[in-house]
């Protein structure tokens, strides 16, 4: 969406966007996912530290401790990319945000179990990310794309 060689102020509005979405994920990695418990003083990223050293191997499987890197990682992706128009930046989001959408339904149900009441900042960045995400996918639809 470009208009004599230059962005418009839609083009930059929805990469901004982007940009946001991207560090509200990569954000939720350093924070409490949880209010309450015995990861209310713990980040992902310090979860997953200890269950890839293989010290809680009999509460959570190795991968897990990959999978909780990967909402920062796309949050990372996101943020280095989000001022491009390409057709796999674009694809990438779609996946971005159905995979980011996934991730928090699990950590929501694992750390949380739905409770809103035990959402730590993790949680509702990781959310608030999956809901701008998912308006931004739906602005890029919706929107005329000239």
């Amino acid at each position: 969406m470009t208009q004599n060689g230059h962005p418009t102020a839609l083009t930059l509005a929805l990469s901004a966007g982007w940009f946001t979405t991207g560090a509200l994920w990569f954000v939720q990695a350093v924070v409490p996912w949880t209010a309450t418990g015995s990861l209310s003083h713990s980040s992902t990223i310090d979860a997953s530290a200890l269950i890839r050293s293989g010290d809680v191997g009999s509460l959570a499987p190795t991968f897990a401790g990959w999978l909780l890197l990967m909402l920062p990682a796309v949050g990372l992706v996101l943020c280095a990319s989000a001022f491009s128009m390409h057709r796999v930046t674009q694809a990438f989001r779609v996946l971005a945000a159905v995979a980011a959408l996934a991730v928090s339904v699990a950590l929501t149900h694992y750390l949380t179990g739905f409770r809103i009441t035990d959402f730590g900042p993790g949680a509702l960045l990781a959310w608030l990310g999956c809901v701008t995400g998912t308006s931004l996918l739906a602005a890029s639809v919706l929107l005329p794309s000239s």
